[in-house]
């Protein structure tokens, strides 16, 4: 055959590989599904409790303060950028960049225990 034209058990071997390799990706597939699956029903599992021991325990009133001081702490940094006195720019942007991380934590935090409440 010409060079260009695969031989008839060598597009064979060719079938056989691909099927081979579908079925072990199937199959890392059906597992990863499994784990998050599992993953899914513990993590259920942990809201149900979070939801029994939070009943009765006012945590938006404790992150709702916190969430106050960081952005009490995010307008003096930003006051702080505008005028540096002597502290490294980068530093304080770094700092910024970590405190919204924070807020934005507990926001999801208070958006949950919202749902949990809910």
């Amino acid at each position: 055959p010409p060079r260009s034209t695969q031989s008839r058990s060598s597009a064979a071997s060719d079938v056989y590989k691909r099927q081979l390799l579908e079925r072990q990706l199937l199959t890392k597939k059906t597992k990863v599904d499994q784990e998050i699956k599992a993953s899914a029903n513990d993590l259920e599992t942990l809201f149900i409790k979070m939801k029994k021991v939070c009943s009765g325990f006012n945590f938006n009133d404790q992150i709702g303060t916190a969430s106050r001081s960081v952005d009490a702490k995010l307008k003096e940094l930003n006051e702080e950028l505008k005028a540096p006195k002597g502290k490294n720019v980068e530093d304080i942007k770094l700092e910024i960049t970590a405190l919204e991380g924070v807020k934005n934590i507990y926001q999801v935090i208070l958006t949950n225990l919202r749902n949990f409440r809910g």
